[in-house]
């Protein structure tokens, strides 16, 4: 009983291994290792005093991770998908240790399913076999995931999936009862090989299951990135069309003071109505001699708009271009969306303090661009970054809360670029990195 008791505290450290490394904070927190211990006593004692045929304690312990990584991300499939993965990953792992030993060596095994009674020294080194197994191929992902984000691609999904989430639950059931119908008849050599290779078929039915759907979500996010686009495209355009008649008019209105040698009426109408300044004034506007070094017409055109829009709710927005932005690493479309989402967090704050400010720096310097967004917040303490970014968090009321998890997936999908946040009591900064 000792030996079973260290084999299912096996199974439940080799889960923990694989979701501390590839998402501690996505998918478990410290607190979620005790909700794991307890599904560990569950499953032990369900097994020890018979409550439930034996045939389904891993379906039912398996049906208990789901629901504790659900918790966690809110996210069905990625709940079943991880749950199939460390079952079936953990099986394999067995069948090519314990199972292995006991066809190879019955006299040294004791002939009783599932096979751990095993001598003391082989005992420790097939455990210490599954722990290595697991940590190569948690590092692995965790690896791909820095490379190729495909977990946030996962969440970031428009659709739920939960059909391909119950047929991969339903195939680690149907196989986790043929397993232990395998292991205990008396041909089990025969049907073990069959066993073997239901779980390699479960293992790669998980992973291409998350291809396929990484490969939706990915089209889905670059869709709606191009709608976007293609909708920003229109309102500037619109907003030119709008620009080219009133600019009309202006002329039209300046050519009457002219045809009627009006001098004085066009100085007044032209400085005072039109509240426009002589050209020295304007170059010595520091937002204009600003704006001018930005050479990005998109990324221009937004600052301009939420200047526009600051002005109107009475907050002001200052830029700092010391040296012409003529280029950037990040996808012009991202760059303004990122932005765009920056400065309306900043406007809507600006709303909640008295004297709000707003910085915006853009720095291009050996190759690198740098961006800081600075704006007052309200006089409360910090709030951990890793709740600001969560998808769906708002301090702002009821859906509006994408902002900054729609950040966190730009820049993550942008290659040689990052960002950090920073804050205290009073402002709140974000720094977007761009490498060529």
């Amino acid at each position: 009983m000792l030996a079973w008791f260290i084999y299912s505290l096996l199974f439940v450290v080799l889960l923990l291994i694989l979701l501390i490394i590839t998402g501690y904070g996505t998918f478990i927190k410290r607190n979620d290792i005790f909700l794991y211990i307890f599904l560990l006593l569950a499953g032990f004692f369900l097994h020890k005093f018979n409550i439930i045929p034996s045939a389904f304690i891993a379906s039912a312990c398996t049906l208990g991770v789901v629901f504790c990584l659900y918790y966690r991300t809110r996210n069905v499939f990625i709940s079943v998908a991880l749950a199939a993965i460390n079952y079936s990953l953990a099986l394999l792992v067995w069948y090519v240790t314990f199972a292995l030993f006991h066809l190879t060596f019955p006299a040294y095994s004791a002939n009783t399913y599932p096979y751990i009674h095993v001598p003391m020294l082989i005992f420790i080194l097939f455990i210490g076999i599954a722990v290595l197994v697991f940590l190569v191929v948690a590092l692995c992902i965790r690896k791909l995931d820095t490379k190729y984000k495909f977990v946030q691609t996962l969440e970031l999904g428009y659709h739920k999936f939960y059909t391909l989430s119950v047929l991969l639950f339903a195939g680690i059931v149907a196989i986790g009862i043929f397993h232990v119908f395998a292991s205990t008849h008396n041909n089990y050599q025969e049907y073990t090989v069959i066993s073997f290779f239901s779980y390699v078929a479960l293992l790669l039915a998980s992973i291409i299951f998350a291809i396929l759907i990484i490969k939706t979500n990915a089209q889905e996010i670059y869709l709606a990135e191009k709608s976007s686009y293609a909708n920003q495209l229109e309102a500037e355009n619109q907003s030119m069309q709008y620009f080219r008649h009133d600019y009309k008019n202006i002329l039209l209105t300046m050519s009457i003071f002219m045809e009627n040698d009006d001098l004085e009426g066009l100085k007044n109408y032209f400085y005072n109505d039109l509240k426009l300044h002589s050209k020295e004034e304007l170059d010595l506007a520091p937002l204009f001699k600003d704006l001018q070094n930005i050479k990005i017409l998109p990324l221009k055109g937004i600052i301009v708009e939420k200047v526009k829009q600051a002005e109107q709710q009475g907050s002001s927005i200052s830029l700092h271009v010391p040296i012409e932005v003529a280029q950037t690493s990040m996808p012009t479309i991202k760059l303004v969306r990122c932005l765009s989402i920056l400065l309306d967090n900043a406007l809507e704050e600006s709303k909640q303090v008295t004297n709000p400010e707003i910085h915006v720096e853009i720095r291009n310097d050996s190759g690198a661009t740098t961006i800081k967004i600075t704006n007052k917040k309200q006089n409360t303490k910090a709030i951990p970054v890793g709740t600001l970014t969560r998808k769906g968090y708002t301090t702002k009321g009821e859906g509006r809360g994408k902002g900054l998890s729609s950040l966190t997936r730009l820049i993550n999908t942008t290659k040689n670029a990052s960002y950090v946040i920073q804050q205290d009591d009073e402002t709140f900064s974000c720094f977007i990195f761009l490498q060529d």
